[in-house]
């Protein structure tokens, strides 16, 4: 027996040969390997294991069944299985390694952070709250992070601010740029208390005025979700009919019947609804339209079915659409379709009707494009609040927009070398090449002195909003300009990353109710923040951190 352990460990540290598939991009058949090395090793494998159970949402009960074990012994006898109380001790420590590394590469990178922050309560009645930060990396790759998903005994604003407040601690992060929240009235609550920490930790940029960011999502949602109460009955016969057909497989095969017969050409099926998403609405009805001629004659193969249900299609198909035509519908010769679109109206008016609700960020959002800038968003202001009031806004959003780049060019010019404290071979802050000419240095230092004054201050904001607009294209790359507008790359880095809806929060929850379900709910809130942190940071680790400027500013298509 000990020589055959003896001859197993011998086995265990030779190298061998294996056959992986070839790595390079030339076209090449799909079957192509290549030959390599590889080494059997016992902590490889097992954090390789731990991976998986967290990856695929698998209960560390897994590692003891026994097709696994028999599996294992087939595929790698070598690998000792460890218990299931090894792995939730693996996982807490591969929790503790990335939480580390990604501690390090935020501290490099010193970003402003966006945050979503949503709350849910999971199938053991336990309140959490998540906090997920965004931000741009120095490379131009946005990325997102599940900072917490933290349990909380409390709904209420002042308690939801200090356990934010806590994590950015826990974290060293201060630099919140903004915070997307839905509508809920907490949530006016904790970005007030927000705002306060930020200020007493000197980070609220502008003091505040832009932190608050609403979910368009859920804003979107609110509002079609009215529009949808006036044509409920209609909604209602639909999804009826739709149940109908979809109970049973010989219903089924009778309204292809139909279909075939009215020769209707769609690649799509009937699809049923979840009444509280709107969009899932608007696919049930816009799919249930094009099978109007089937509905009509489907009562010839079922005599059950009733067959007034479908008079109401066609005639209410295009209701989801009213977010995006609510003044065409209103100004309709259909009186209760003007009515409806009148009623959605007035919910828009509630978040984004009024100026001084809106959040200046979707504006200068818009500045940052090169392809829309001021022509733009004048011309989308005027639109939406009519020409004086439009004209105004635009002027408070630009106004806002220069301050904004104020602070950031003064935060540049504090952490570049004066020519005065740095020095390099040729004995002066400029560079290299520049220095071998003194007349382009003599000129180099002018302008810098120039652009200190209080006009050099938005020079180069000016200088950008001032040149055409770039043409609309396919291959358009936003980061074209960027040589060329050091400072307001590093303004729009930020801006771009802002989230516009919560949803990245939200996804975190349909996670958790996977791994907490009615026959797995024995968990620990400590064991479920550290099973849904690490899944998210897994799978981010195909698009790692930049914490230095790249030399070639790598292209990203808009």
């Amino acid at each position: 027996m000990a020589e055959q352990t003896e001859l197993n460990m011998g086995v265990a540290d030779q190298s061998r040969i294996s056959m992986a598939e070839s790595t390079d991009n030339t076209p090449s058949n799909s079957n192509d390997l290549s030959i390599e090395t590889w080494k059997f090793e016992q902590e490889v494998c097992r954090r390789a294991l731990v991976e998986m159970i967290i990856l695929d949402e698998l209960p560390f009960s897994f590692v003891e069944k026994e097709g696994f074990k028999k599996f294992m012994s087939k595929v790698q006898p070598l690998l000792h299985i460890p218990s299931r109380r090894t792995i939730t001790r693996d996982c807490y420590e591969l929790y503790g390694e990335l939480r580390i590394n990604l501690k390090q590469s935020l501290r490099e990178i010193q970003p402003r952070i966006c945050l979503t922050i949503d709350t849910w309560t999971s199938v053991q009645r336990i309140n959490y709250m998540c906090l997920t930060a965004h931000f741009i990396d120095r490379d131009w790759v946005l990325h997102k992070r599940i900072l917490n998903l933290c349990p909380i005994i409390s709904h209420k604003g002042e308690h939801l601010a200090e356990s934010i407040s806590n994590c950015l601690l826990d974290w060293k992060l201060d630099n919140v740029f903004t915070v997307t929240v839905d509508n809920a009235s907490s949530n006016d609550v904790i970005v007030l208390e927000l705002s306060k920490k930020l200020d007493m930790w000197g980070t609220n940029l502008m003091e505040g005025k832009h932190l608050h960011v609403r979910c368009m999502a859920h804003i979107l949602n609110l509002i079609v979700q009215d529009g949808l109460k006036e044509i409920g009955p209609s909604i209602k016969k639909v999804r009826q009919m739709v149940k109908y057909v979809r109970s049973s497989s010989s219903r089924a095969r009778n309204f292809l019947k139909c279909v075939k017969m009215q020769k209707i050409e769609c690649d799509k099926m009937l699809s049923l609804d979840v009444p509280t998403r709107w969009n899932s609405t608007y696919l049930m009805l816009d799919t249930t339209k094009k099978f109007e001629k089937a509905f009509e004659r489907f009562d010839l193969y079922d005599g059950n079915f009733n067959s007034f249900l479908a008079t109401d299609v066609c005639e209410d198909g295009n209701i989801c659409e009213l977010d995006a035509y609510l003044k065409l519908c209103i100004a309709s010769d259909d009186l209760d379709l003007s009515k409806m679109a009148s009623g959605m109206k007035e919910k828009f008016k509630k978040y984004w009707g009024t100026p001084e609700k809106m959040n200046k960020m979707i504006f200068i959002a818009s500045f940052l494009d090169p392809r829309n800038k001021s022509v733009y968003v004048s011309f989308a202001l005027e639109e939406l609040l009519g020409e004086e009031t439009g004209n105004v806004v635009n002027t408070k959003v630009e106004s806002y927009l220069r301050d904004l780049f104020a602070i950031y060019y003064e935060k540049g010019s504090k952490s570049q070398p004066s020519s005065s404290d740095s020095s390099d071979s040729s004995g002066s802050g400029i560079s290299q090449n520049m220095s071998k000419n003194s007349f382009r240095a003599k000129l180099h230092m002018k302008k810098q002195k120039n652009d200190s004054g209080s006009l050099g201050v938005k020079s180069e904001l000016d200088k950008y909003l001032f040149e055409d607009q770039e043409p609309e294209s396919e291959d358009f790359d936003i980061l074209i300009n960027s040589p060329r507008f050091p400072v307001l790359s590093q303004l729009a880095r930020d801006v771009l990353a802002i989230p516009m809806s919560s949803v990245a929060s939200e996804c975190v929850f349909s996670t958790g109710g996977r791994i907490l379900d009615p026959f797995r709910s024995s968990l620990t809130p400590k064991c479920v923040q550290c099973l849904i942190c690490v899944q998210d940071w897994l799978r981010q680790e195909t698009k790692p951190i930049c914490a230095e400027e790249s030399p070639r500013v790598k292209t990203m298509k808009k």
